[in-house]
């Protein structure tokens, strides 16, 4: 389909690739509409026309069926699942940082956003240098421990010994 073909009201409708992303991601209903514009550069004015073009239909009509299909279903947990962690990442930072968060939750917490991100799990190479830190709260009878393995050094740098 050509440019030409996609002109209203001089405003120039999104070519055919960006009309079927548009519509995946209508169809995956992740995201709200107008979070969807903003990312795709689209204005809501463009979209109040993009919605009745046939083109647009039958390409939201057919992003739809596949998303749904029963064969799509553990692409869309595992979509949803990935974007409700990413979503929660802000409020995990928040909550981190907030002083009136419990200490226990905030290590529990950090314990798993490090396991999301990959820190901590023994993917590393093992290098034998790691970091302990031990929390001893006066109430609680076990102390907090939080292992860092293979901590990136702050500073590298070369020595040599000196005989005085």
């Amino acid at each position: 389909m050509t440019q030409a073909l996609l002109k209203l009201d001089s405003n120039v409708i999104p070519d055919e690739e960006k009309l079927r992303r548009l519509a995946r991601f209508i169809a995956m209903e992740v995201y709200d509409l107008d979070a969807i514009l903003k990312n795709e550069g689209i204005d809501p004015s463009i979209m109040a026309q993009i919605v009745d073009l046939p083109l647009f239909q039958n390409l939201l009509k057919q992003a739809q069926e596949d998303w749904s299909s029963t064969d799509n279903t553990a692409d869309r947990i595992n979509l949803k699942s990935k974007v409700l962690v990413e979503e929660f990442l802000e409020e995990a930072h928040a909550r981190l940082h907030d002083p009136k968060e419990n200490l226990l939750h905030k290590v529990a917490l950090l314990k798993e956003v490090a396991k999301m991100g990959g820190i901590g799990t023994g993917d590393a190479p093992q290098t034998g240098e790691k970091i302990q830190v031990i929390i001893n709260l006066p109430s609680q009878t076990a102390p907090v421990v939080v292992d860092i393995p293979n901590p990136t050094p702050a500073i590298e740098a070369e020595y040599e010994e000196v005989d005085e």
